[in-house]
């Protein structure tokens, strides 16, 4: 289009450049954001609908009002952020133009999701407020004096784009909502509840580009340096196959076991380039070599179906760093990959001016990025704009989540749904990937698996290469106590070199460590727990390899975090009683390659009430009870299960049981508690809102009647409320501190980035009420306006990490 330029301009930003003083007029940037927008949902066909929504998203600084705030904050005045309401006018423009008086069809379902991103690109609204008011009526009640919009339509058009401009787009942007509309309803058998959920999202989506170029154009014009966006090009694909492979070709087949992982990757190689998009299961038994594989396929369905990026999914920080290194070995362009997990900056959003630290958080515009299933669920679901400005990243991905059993069940429906409209929305290839993959087609709302869903098909003679091991139950009606855990333990100990205990609580994993410390004298003891930081944790590992490698007497006791992926091998594992998935991710720790010859004992035992208390973790207690009920049918059946607790029959029948326990039945939804006290789920407030539309006043009148405001602000993949701390682990953590410290990272961005990338190792994640205690006893410093937390020496033990009962109990 034709870019209009006036003579007297409305001004959308002004910097400083060297003691050069930069303006940069509405028009400039409402045509980068644009372009920006568009751009990065062109591939998915919504350019014009990104398009729209960046060029009107900021028509409401055309005014002599923002005018004078901007004038007035750019020559260093006191201004209060978002006192001027700039993003309701371009709202109003559209629905009075485009909605208002219409009947309800794909026009007016076009003008609402327009709305919506430029409405939210400062902060999320609901579109139907648990108090059942209405977030568009809201806008078009608005004093129009109050905003000045006639005078900012008025300047808009005659600077920006002239109103037969925007119809244009607007027609064109309803094509690409139709068309998206029509294929979810097709899918989904016209089933409301599920094309609305996936409108909602593709409103997210849009509403994602726009803030993503907006944050883009301001902080290059801020800054006067041009940010780099990268994404895989079938060159670079075919680079990092080159060099994947030259390095692959290094691993000899020499035993049965590299073999049939050696097959494994082939299978995946050829089935990246003969299917297409869609949904995947990548099941493989445990020590396998899945990443690898999955690193394989997803480097040639990238070349293949010209992807824009891969996102490696991974539950756990504590085996993030390890497949993390597996990864950067196999690829050639080290600084193509990216990392995210661990937000050491808390994350505020402002309402008007970006907060510097905004610029800091990652948007994984990254060839090849890994983060955590955490970052991906806030990045589709949190109400923070740092985490709906990366969702457009998602689409035209490759997206592989590892272990994925580890799906809290609560957000089972958001987590499928979401799979959906990633898959068949935004064209994305969804590859899972666990041994023991729950059965997401029974759910409420069922994945939609591609056709033929399974990566590498089950042959029987392929998967006992790696039986390795037997799961012996050891359980009992009344559990065992600390002391007669450790007496078992002290048992297994007199037979094998090695042995590995896993907790399901931290307390019992704390209380099992001392008491075997205390009792062994003939081997080295070792804990592994979140309460060390990744650093902390690493550096154990290594120990524990080192121990494992020379055949030393040696007990580790852990959480489940060694569970997903931990590359090491002990001769016997001891397993306090969880779900079956955790049982099989322990006995993946066991005789991993066949290191120990023959077939190795994995014990399942229980605790009693008093060394594991289980009421707040109700989800575990369930799979505790629903694993107990399965042992106890393989006792009285084993043939029915073909012999196997991990065989496909035993896993299924596990879920089965699972999915229709008390405390999972019914739950998928993500019930969460609103402030009056209501219990709401959220899919339903991000689907048809129910409860709230059923009112009079709201019938038919709009399509989008989500509470996306709502929901984001309740959405916690975890219910307990922990913070970021950094720990003096070793002296480089220390030196570390005393940077954040320092006035250098008060006033120097670039030196403050490169401390909080340092800074990732050595963050662990702190509940409140012990966030609330340590601060009770001065064991908490904070730095730059709260942003830092950081830990006394004295609550931090090398061996244990995080040293907290002290002050609890």
């Amino acid at each position: 289009m034709e870019r209009k330029e006036s003579m007297k301009s409305h001004l959308a930003h002004i910097t400083e450049i060297n003691g050069e003083r930069l303006e940069q007029t509405v028009a400039e940037h409402s045509f980068h954001v644009a372009d920006y927008a568009a751009e990065k949902l062109k591939g998915i066909g919504l350019w014009n609908t990104a398009y729209l929504a960046g060029l009107l998203h900021d028509m409401g600084k055309c005014t002599a009002k923002y005018q004078e705030y901007l004038s007035r904050a750019s020559a260093g005045e006191e201004v209060v952020r978002g006192s001027v309401n700039h993003t309701f006018c371009g709202c109003i423009y559209l629905l009075k133009k485009y909605h208002v008086g219409r009947p309800q069809g794909m026009g007016t379902v076009t003008c609402e999701i327009l709305v919506y991103a430029i409405g939210a690109h400062h902060g999320q609204f609901d579109c139907v407020t648990p108090q059942n008011t209405s977030g568009f009526e809201h806008r078009l009640e608005k004093d129009p004096k109050e905003i000045g919009y006639e005078e900012a339509v008025s300047a808009f058009l005659s600077e920006c784009a002239p109103a037969e401009e925007i119809d244009r787009l607007l027609l064109l942007a309803q094509q690409e909502i139709s068309a998206l509309f029509e294929t979810f309803r097709t899918r989904f058998r016209k089933n409301r509840t599920q094309v609305s959920f996936l409108m909602g999202l593709a409103a997210r989506m849009i509403l994602s580009a726009v803030i993503d170029g907006d944050r883009r154009d301001t902080a290059e014009f801020m800054t006067g340096v041009l940010q780099e966006y990268r994404s895989g090009s079938d060159r670079f694909w075919a680079e990092q196959i080159a060099y994947f492979e030259q390095k692959n070709s290094c691993l000899r087949a020499q035993t049965p076991i590299n073999a049939a992982r050696s097959g494994f990757s082939e299978q995946c190689r050829m089935f990246a380039q003969q299917h297409g998009g869609g949904i995947y299961r990548l099941t493989l038994p445990t020590g396998a070599g899945k990443t690898l594989s999955a690193l394989r396929y997803t480097l040639y369905h990238a070349k293949a179906f010209h992807k824009k990026r891969i996102l490696f999914v991974i539950p756990l920080l504590s085996i993030l760093e390890q497949n993390s290194a597996v990864i950067r070995n196999y690829i050639q362009d080290k600084s193509s990959l990216t990392e995210h997990h661990s937000n050491v900056v808390k994350l505020f959003d402002t309402e008007e001016k970006l907060d510097q630290y905004e610029l800091l958080t990652d948007t994984w515009e990254s060839p090849i990025v890994i983060t955590t299933l955490v970052q991906l669920l806030n990045t589709l679901f949190l109400d923070k704009t740092s985490a709906v400005r990366r969702m457009s990243a998602l689409s035209q991905a490759v997206i592989v989540i590892d272990e994925v059993q580890s799906l809290p069940k609560k957000a089972m429906n958001l987590f499928t749904m979401a799979l959906n409209f990633l898959a068949y929305g935004c064209g994305a290839t969804v590859v899972l990937s666990s041994a023991t993959t729950p059965c997401f087609e029974q759910t409420d709302f069922p994945l939609q698996y591609a056709d033929p869903v399974e990566i590498v098909p089950y042959e029987p003679n392929d998967f006992e290469v790696f039986k390795r091991t037997e799961i012996i139950n050891k359980t009992s009606p009344y559990g065992m106590s600390v002391e007669e855990l450790a007496d078992f333990s002290a048992e297994v100990l007199s037979r094998v070199s090695s042995l590995l205990l896993i907790c399901n609580t931290k307390e019992s994993a704390l209380r099992l460590y001392r008491e075997l410390e205390h009792r062994c004298d003939d081997c080295r003891v070792f804990h592994l727990s979140t309460s060390m930081c990744m650093a902390h944790r690493t550096d154990t590992l290594k120990k524990i390899n080192a121990a494992l490698k020379s055949r030393e007497k040696m007990v580790c006791v852990s959480t489940q975090l060694v569970e997903a992926g931990v590359d090491f091998s002990f001769e016997s594992v001891i397993r306090a009683a969880a779900g079956m998935d955790n049982i099989a991710q322990a006995a993946g720790r066991c005789n991993r390659s066949n290191d120990f010859g023959g077939i190795r004992p994995v014990y399942v035992v229980n605790f009693n009430q008093e060394a594991e208390k289980l009421g707040m973790l109700r989800e575990i207690a369930a799979a505790q009870r629903c694993a107990l009920q399965l042992l106890h049918r393989f006792a009285q059946s084993p043939d029915r299960y073909a012999h196997d607790l991990l065989s496909g029959e035993s896993v299924a029948e596990y879920y089965q049981f699972l999915f229709q326990d008390a405390d999972i039945k019914g739950k998928f939804g993500f019930p969460q508690r609103l402030p009056d006290g209501t219990t709401e789920d959220l899919f339903d407030l991000l689907a048809v809102n129910l409860r709230h539309i059923e009112r009079p006043e709201f019938q038919g009148k709009y399509f989008l009647n989500q509470a996306f405001l709502t929901a984001g602000n309740l959405f916690q993949v975890f219910d307990e409320n922990t913070t970021d701390v950094i720990v003096p682990y070793n002296m480089e953590a220390k030196e570390l501190i005393a940077d954040l410290f320092s006035q250098q990272s008060a006033y120097d961005l670039a030196f403050l980035k490169r401390c909080i990338e340092k800074a990732k190792p050595y963050t662990i994640q702190v509940f409140q009420y012990q966030i609330q205690k340590l601060s009770d006893y001065g064991m908490l410093s904070s730095t730059h306006d709260d942003r830092f937390t950081v830990l006394n020496e004295q609550c931090y033990d090398d061996k244990t990490g995080l040293i907290i009962e002290n002050f609890i109990y």
